[in-house]
Protein backbone atom coordinates (compact mmCIF):
# COMPACT_ATOMS: atom_id res chain seq x y z
CA UNK A 1 0.00 0.00 0.00
CA UNK A 2 1.52 3.31 -0.98
CA UNK A 3 1.52 6.29 1.36
CA UNK A 4 -0.86 9.11 0.58
CA UNK A 5 -0.51 12.64 1.82
CA UNK A 6 -3.70 13.55 3.68
CA UNK A 7 -4.26 17.28 4.23
CA UNK A 8 -5.34 16.82 7.85
CA UNK A 9 -3.95 20.16 8.96
CA UNK A 10 -5.62 22.09 6.15
CA UNK A 11 -9.04 20.48 6.69
CA UNK A 12 -9.04 20.73 10.45
CA UNK A 13 -7.71 24.29 10.53
CA UNK A 14 -10.42 25.43 8.10
CA UNK A 15 -13.12 23.65 10.12
CA UNK A 16 -11.74 25.18 13.32
CA UNK A 17 -11.64 28.65 11.71
CA UNK A 18 -15.26 28.36 10.59
CA UNK A 19 -16.40 26.89 13.90
CA UNK A 20 -14.93 29.82 15.82
CA UNK A 21 -16.62 32.26 13.45
CA UNK A 22 -20.10 30.75 13.84
CA UNK A 23 -22.75 32.87 15.52
CA UNK A 24 -24.02 31.67 18.90
CA UNK A 25 -27.26 33.58 18.50
CA UNK A 26 -28.50 31.45 15.56
CA UNK A 27 -31.96 30.03 16.09
CA UNK A 28 -31.56 26.34 16.92
CA UNK A 29 -35.07 25.19 17.70
CA UNK A 30 -35.67 23.47 14.34
CA UNK A 31 -32.17 22.16 13.64
CA UNK A 32 -30.17 19.21 14.92
CA UNK A 33 -26.57 19.47 13.68
CA UNK A 34 -25.03 16.15 12.63
CA UNK A 35 -21.64 16.78 10.98
CA UNK A 36 -19.24 19.39 9.68
CA UNK A 37 -18.40 18.43 6.10
CA UNK A 38 -16.72 19.72 2.98
CA UNK A 39 -18.15 20.02 -0.51
CA UNK A 40 -16.22 17.58 -2.70
CA UNK A 41 -16.04 20.05 -5.59
CA UNK A 42 -15.61 23.49 -4.01
CA UNK A 43 -14.13 22.42 -0.62
CA UNK A 44 -16.63 24.79 1.02
CA UNK A 45 -17.22 23.92 4.70
CA UNK A 46 -20.84 22.82 5.24
CA UNK A 47 -23.07 21.71 8.11
CA UNK A 48 -25.16 18.56 7.75
CA UNK A 49 -28.29 18.80 9.93
CA UNK A 50 -31.82 17.52 10.44
CA UNK A 51 -34.56 20.10 10.13
CA UNK A 52 -37.82 20.24 12.11
CA UNK A 53 -39.39 17.72 9.73
CA UNK A 54 -36.56 15.23 10.38
CA UNK A 55 -35.19 15.70 6.83
CA UNK A 56 -31.42 15.73 6.39
CA UNK A 57 -30.17 18.96 4.79
CA UNK A 58 -26.82 20.57 4.01
CA UNK A 59 -26.11 24.28 4.33
CA UNK A 60 -23.68 26.99 5.40
CA UNK A 61 -22.23 26.82 8.92
CA UNK A 62 -23.98 30.05 9.92
CA UNK A 63 -27.22 28.02 10.27
CA UNK A 64 -26.23 26.40 13.56
CA UNK A 65 -24.42 27.52 16.69
CA UNK A 66 -21.27 25.90 18.03
CA UNK A 67 -20.03 23.91 19.72
CA UNK A 68 -21.57 20.68 18.56
CA UNK A 69 -20.15 17.21 18.27
CA UNK A 70 -20.14 15.00 15.20
CA UNK A 71 -23.03 12.53 15.57
CA UNK A 72 -22.59 8.81 15.24
CA UNK A 73 -24.90 7.44 12.56
CA UNK A 74 -25.26 4.01 11.03
CA UNK A 75 -24.20 4.11 7.42
CA UNK A 76 -26.31 3.04 4.43
CA UNK A 77 -23.52 1.09 2.74
CA UNK A 78 -19.83 0.94 1.93
CA UNK A 79 -18.50 2.16 -1.38
CA UNK A 80 -15.14 2.09 -3.11
CA UNK A 81 -14.12 5.16 -5.10
CA UNK A 82 -12.69 4.43 -8.53
CA UNK A 83 -9.30 5.66 -7.26
CA UNK A 84 -9.40 3.14 -4.41
CA UNK A 85 -10.64 5.04 -1.34
CA UNK A 86 -13.21 3.40 0.96
CA UNK A 87 -16.28 5.37 2.03
CA UNK A 88 -19.45 4.93 4.10
CA UNK A 89 -22.65 6.54 2.85
CA UNK A 90 -24.22 8.41 5.80
CA UNK A 91 -27.19 10.37 4.44
CA UNK A 92 -29.23 11.32 1.42
CA UNK A 93 -29.90 15.05 1.84
CA UNK A 94 -30.96 18.28 0.14
CA UNK A 95 -28.87 21.44 -0.18
CA UNK A 96 -30.43 24.46 1.52
CA UNK A 97 -31.42 27.15 -0.94
CA UNK A 98 -31.24 25.07 -4.12
CA UNK A 99 -32.93 21.83 -3.05
CA UNK A 100 -30.25 19.88 -4.93
CA UNK A 101 -30.13 16.20 -3.92
CA UNK A 102 -26.77 15.36 -2.35
CA UNK A 103 -25.19 12.48 -0.47
CA UNK A 104 -23.15 12.79 2.71
CA UNK A 105 -20.36 10.25 3.08
CA UNK A 106 -17.39 9.59 5.35
CA UNK A 107 -13.93 8.40 4.42
CA UNK A 108 -13.20 5.17 6.27
CA UNK A 109 -9.51 6.02 6.09
CA UNK A 110 -9.45 9.64 7.31
CA UNK A 111 -12.94 10.04 8.89
CA UNK A 112 -13.49 13.25 6.89
CA UNK A 113 -17.12 13.89 5.98
CA UNK A 114 -17.86 14.96 2.40
CA UNK A 115 -20.89 16.17 0.43
CA UNK A 116 -21.36 15.42 -3.28
CA UNK A 117 -24.31 15.76 -5.69
CA UNK A 118 -26.28 12.50 -5.69
CA UNK A 119 -26.13 12.15 -9.47
CA UNK A 120 -22.34 12.49 -9.40
CA UNK A 121 -21.90 10.04 -6.51
CA UNK A 122 -23.97 7.31 -8.19
CA UNK A 123 -22.90 8.29 -11.73
CA UNK A 124 -20.36 6.82 -14.06
CA UNK A 125 -17.19 8.18 -15.63
CA UNK A 126 -16.76 8.68 -19.38
CA UNK A 127 -15.31 5.17 -19.70
CA UNK A 128 -18.36 3.60 -18.01
CA UNK A 129 -16.70 2.98 -14.63
CA UNK A 130 -18.83 3.79 -11.60
CA UNK A 131 -17.43 6.71 -9.58
CA UNK A 132 -18.38 4.90 -6.34
CA UNK A 133 -19.01 1.16 -6.55
CA UNK A 134 -20.95 -0.58 -3.76
CA UNK A 135 -19.08 -3.26 -1.82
Amino acid sequence: MKDRAVPVGDFRSEVDRVAVALRYDAVMTDFKPLHLAKDSETLEVLVVFKNGLDEVQVGPPSLVPVPFHDCFVLYDGKFTHYKGGKYALLHHARRVGTGEEVVVYRSLETSFVWVRPKAMFFGTLENGTRRFAPE
